[in-house]
Formats: C-alpha cells, structure tokens, sequence
C-alpha cells in the first residue's frame, strides 16, 4: 500500500478513537493534504454502461477481480448523498475498505485528482473517504483549504524542475546539463548488478554514445516521496528509447540548488523475463 495512504488510514482510526473527535482531526487534515501532495491513489466507485464492455471483458469480471480494459469506455462517477441531502464523492484507502459496502465497480486515481474534481463538479458538497467504516466527510470549504495546504512549497518545484531538467539532458544528449544537476560523486544502480553501477562520467559518456539517436521529449511521472531538511527522495517513472524504468532518485540540497546524489533503476524490458 501506498506510504501516504497507510499514513491517512492510520490517522482515521485515531480520530475516531479519539474522545474528543473535534478537537483531534488535524492530523486527518494533514494525512489528507500531504496523500495530496504526493499524488497518492484512492478507488473511485464507478458506473460502467454494460453495453461499454465487449464479451471478453465481462467473462473476466468476478467480485473482487480486476480487469484490464484495451479501449476506451465511459464511465459515471457514482455519489453519495450525506445526511443533509448533499452530494458527495465517496473515495476509498484500499479494496478492503469498498468490500466493507456493497459491492461495486472501481478505478483508481490520484488523490489530487479527485480533490479537483470535487472541486469543479457543479453540484458536489465535497468528498467522504471509507464511507462504510472510520469515514471522513471533508466539504467544499475543507478542500479548498487542503488544497492551499498541498499546495508544492519552492523547494519542491525546484526538485521537480531540476528532475525534468536531467530527464532533459538524457532525452537530447545535453552532457553538460546532466553534470551541472547531478553531484559528482553520484551512482547510478540498475537491478541487481552492483558491479554495473555508473559514476556520473559514465553516465554521461553513455548519453554521448547515443546523443545521435537523442529525444526531443521523455514520457515520464514524477512523485516526491519524502523530504527532510536538505535532503529528499522522488520516484521517476519514464521511457527512453521505447524502453519503460522506473528509478527512485535520491537528491541533496547544496549551496547551488538541489542536485542528484544517488538513483536506482529498474529497467520493465526485463519484468517477464524475470517471471519465466
């Protein structure tokens, strides 16, 4: 389960053991906005017209089951109505949670996603996480707070811009950008082969090998995982060259900005080979 989930189901069950439950949802509050800030999943209970799924798709489904779908469908957010006749969007922590109600179809989102669209959605009073057991209803008012407060600080632009400025410089061949952003004694791992491992002048002789087949742009997500002080950890999902990684990228704060320090990455050509 995701970090910043686990967090804010820990932080459910604390309020509602709580005596006093008005005076201890802050911490919900901040569960909610730091799941928001980085990006974190949730279910989204969900409609789908019968006649939007082929025969193939409906001989896969069964309770509890996932399905993946190849073509693009239409599909209806369901809502809740509260106990002042409102309307809210019920978003659940995992599929344990959605199983503790009646069973239903869901996809999964990001947090900040559905924060938006409870946002904007004519009609929507706001949003219920766990409707069925330890929920939380958080209005129009409480979202546009946690959105203020999930708002990126100028510390975590600067990371994410140093990150797609390095993405940059392996797209295009740009030698001198990638020395400029990632620290000289950094080490690039790849999946278990330590003795592999390349300093930043390695890394930047690999991206001269191939800077005449180089990318205008990288397909890629980035989430910040955690940051302390000066330093912080980011998930950099990406494709280079047809192939998918996904690399968790560890970064300093130094006198110049922030900079790459270490980063450990995972090349998905070899998934089912490592299945077999």
């Amino acid at each position: 389960m995701n970090e910043a989930i686990e967090r804010l189901e820990t932080a459910l069950e604390q309020w509602h053991a709580a005596q006093d439950r008005q005076d201890s949802h802050i911490p919900v509050l901040n569960a909610v906005a730091a799941a928001v800030r980085m990006e974190a999943p949730v279910l989204v209970p969900v409609l789908i017209p019968e006649d939007a799924l082929t025969g193939e798709d409906l001989q896969q489904m069964q309770e509890g089951g996932t399905v993946h779908i190849d073509h693009e469908i239409r599909m209806q957010i369901q809502h809740l109505q509260g106990e002042d006749g409102k309307h809210y969007i019920p978003l659940f922590t995992g599929e344990a949670e959605v199983s503790k109600g009646a069973a239903t179809s869901t996809v999964s989102q990001s947090l900040a996603v559905m924060l938006e669209c409870a946002l904007q959605e004519e009609g929507c009073s706001g949003i219920v996480l766990n409707p069925w057991d330890k929920s939380a209803t958080l209005n129009i008012d409480v979202l546009q707070k946690i959105r203020e407060a999930a708002a990126p600080s100028r510390d975590e632009q600067e990371l994410r811009q140093v990150l797609m400025n390095c993405l940059q410089g392996l797209a295009r061949g740009e030698r001198d950008l990638l020395q400029e952003l990632v620290c000289p004694e950094a080490v690039i791992f790849g999946d278990g082969a330590p003795e592999k491992a390349l300093t930043v002048s390695e890394l930047c002789d690999a991206v001269d090998a191939v800077k005449a087949e180089a990318e205008e742009e990288i397909p890629c997500g980035i989430s910040l995982l955690d940051m302390t002080g000066g330093t912080a950890a980011a998930r950099v999902a990406l494709q280079l060259q047809g192939v998918s990684y996904t690399a968790l990228v560890s970064l300093l704060k130094t006198q110049a900005g922030w900079r790459v320090a270490s980063a450990l990455c995972h090349d998905h050509s070899t998934d089912s080979r490592s299945e077999d």
